[in-house]
């Protein structure tokens, strides 16, 4: 990206692959440093809030005062049906008792998943409610409180039950809220069947009453507390999250993939399935240790604890002074978060508008012949650009394997070591490759790169408008930045570069972050084991690559961007 005349360090690189190790010392730094402000800034909704300490103020969400909830609770497994369970059971029904919260106990009979078979033992549900001043309906904050026989569970889900302990204690700490507020301890929520949610959802009379519901898991043990999934009136919902939330951590493909495979595994599940609207949040990184008995309270990231716990008693002091049955926008929303706090949202129909915008853009620069070549050449550059990016992301999802063979149980940083390095090696494969297959210009490829990803914004602007911001807003700019560049000085394509790794980065570096978290190693749940998923991080990452590697090409290579250029 940064040439040797941009240092001053004389002429313009030679061409070949050469070329990128011959750059000085300066010229490296200089691309380190701005490649690290960019992944700084993708990263930024990724990274939770401070925690708040044990002298917060007693209205407000203390990390430090939950996670002493944690270190009573995760002290052993307690399966349900376990000798164990009742001992955790008595310390929140004690807990809600100290808060002048009186508890109630719904019990029912399950399978004995973890024990003996054909024997049955029983599930039992904490509930407590706060009543409220003028109730329009009722809020659920839900977690769930056994665990697995092979882990004392501090993530999962002893770190959301403590979340749901504390808001409960800075609720009754304030004013009363105008609707009634349902604290929901299920039991029985690791079988697949989650017998604890199932048996309220199916039997309590207080479900008739519920309007809303919020879900929080973990899955490791750090991380933001990440939007998993939605249900309800899209729209109002995700306006109302953005209002209420001060750290929002909200990516719409992540709930778009959630609804393409069913929803999320958990017991926001039965009350989704129902017509229920809510959110179900988890905070997902370090992921290895899920469901082992790694998972204790050494592992809690009290970060992660604290934005459980933010947003857990934003969003019910907010739907708590609402009116729980006004009518409410149910079409369809794009929304992803940039920075700290600001969501970018907009309709379905914009999302499929700028995606005929793009695609006609695109033609017209095609057509005039400014910068991306006739059609043969774009369709001929398009194949290569894929295949490249395809055979990268091959051997990027090879070494990752190889690693996950030998590192069961990887460290969140030393996992992303290995993904900076496997990238590395999967990029150079792809300039390899790119450079064995090219016969005329670098101008086909570029072209060629730029209508991969048009095809994909398009595509996914009418069949998967939640996914399409991740191509539309990189494809947008680069045909912006390609129909109104001319022949260009080094620092002229530096410019440009820049332009166009922006959103790139705002809006990929989430996504690689995600799926890369869902392809960790976990030997304590090898059926939530997705390794082969890294293809998707690293193809995502080629293909950013592959959008930007014209801006840091040589001139000689570039050609002059001129309709004779490719001739």
């Amino acid at each position: 990206m940064f040439g040797k005349q941009l240092v001053g360090i004389g002429p313009a690189w030679p061409e070949g692959i050469g070329q990128y190790w011959r750059m000085k010392m300066p010229a490296w730094i200089s691309v380190g440093v701005v490649g690290l402000l960019l992944v700084l800034l993708g990263a930024w909704p990724l990274i939770p809030p401070s925690s708040a300490s044990i002298d917060a103020a007693v209205t407000d969400f203390s990390a430090t005062r939950a996670f002493a909830h944690v270190e009573q609770i995760a002290v052993s497994p307690h399966p349900m049906g376990s000798d164990n369970l009742p001992e955790v059971r008595s310390y929140i029904v004690g807990q809600l008792a100290e808060m002048g919260l009186p508890p109630e106990l719904q019990t029912s009979e399950a399978p004995d998943y973890f024990g003996q078979p054909g024997r049955t033992v029983p599930v039992v549900n904490v509930l407590a409610r706060m009543e409220g001043s003028g109730s329009t309906g009722a809020i659920v904050l839900m977690a769930h409180y056994d665990t697995v026989p092979s882990t004392p569970g501090a993530n999962d889900n002893s770190a959301a039950v403590a979340t749901v302990l504390e808001t409960a204690r800075a609720l009754t700490a304030g004013s009363v809220l105008d609707n009634d507020v349902i604290l929901l301890f299920t039991d029985g929520e690791e079988p697949a069947p989650r017998f604890g949610s199932s048996a309220f959802v199916d039997g309590h009379p207080w479900m008739s009453d519920i309007r809303l519901v919020f879900n929080f898991e973990a899955i490791g043990g750090s991380g933001a507390s990440l939007l998993i999934d939605v249900s309800g009136p899209d729209r109002s919902m995700i306006e109302q999250y953005i209002t209420a939330i001060p750290h929002p951590a909200a990516f719409s493909f992540v709930t778009e993939l959630s609804r393409l495979i069913g929803g999320s595994v958990t017991d926001f599940s039965e009350f989704r399935d129902v017509g229920v609207a809510g959110f179900d949040f988890a905070y997902m990184h370090g992921s290895p240790i899920y469901h082992t008995a790694a998972d204790n309270t050494d592992s809690v990231g009290l970060r992660s604890l604290q934005h459980h716990g933010s947003a857990a008693l934003a969003l019910t002091k907010h739907f708590g002074a609402m009116d729980l049955n006004e009518p409410t926008d149910d079409s369809g929303v794009v929304f992803f978060t940039v920075g700290g706090s600001w969501v970018v949202r907009y309709s379905y129909v914009l999302a499929a508008a700028l995606a005929v915008v793009l695609v006609f853009g695109f033609a017209g620069l095609s057509f005039s012949g400014r910068g991306v070549g006739s059609l043969r050449q774009l369709l001929s550059g398009a194949w290569k650009a894929f295949l490249a990016v395809l055979g990268g992301s091959v051997v990027v999802s090879l070494i990752w394997w190889l690693i996950t063979i030998f590192r069961e149980t990887p460290g969140m940083w030393e996992s992303y070591l290995y993904l900076i390095a496997i990238l590395l090696v999967g990029g150079l494969a792809f300039v390899g490759l790119v450079r064995r297959s090219e016969r005329r210009t670098e101008q086909d490829l570029a072209g060629g790169a730029l209508l991969v990803w048009v095809v994909l914004a398009a595509l996914t602007g009418f069949a998967l408008p939640g996914m399409s911001y991740l191509f539309l807003w990189p494809a947008l700019v680069g045909l912006i930045v390609t129909a109104a560049s001319g022949p260009s000085s080094r620092l002229g394509r530096i410019v440009d570069g820049l332009a166009v790794a922006l959103p790139a980065a705002v809006v990929m570096i989430p996504a690689m972050d995600f799926f890369f978290q869902v392809a960790q190693p976990r030997p304590g749940n090898p059926g939530s084991q997705l390794v082969y998923l890294v293809a998707i991080t690293a193809f995502v990452g080629l293909l950013v690559v592959s959008l930007l590697r014209p801006f840091w090409a040589p001139p000689r290579s570039l050609g002059d961007r001129s309709p004779t250029a490719a001739a």
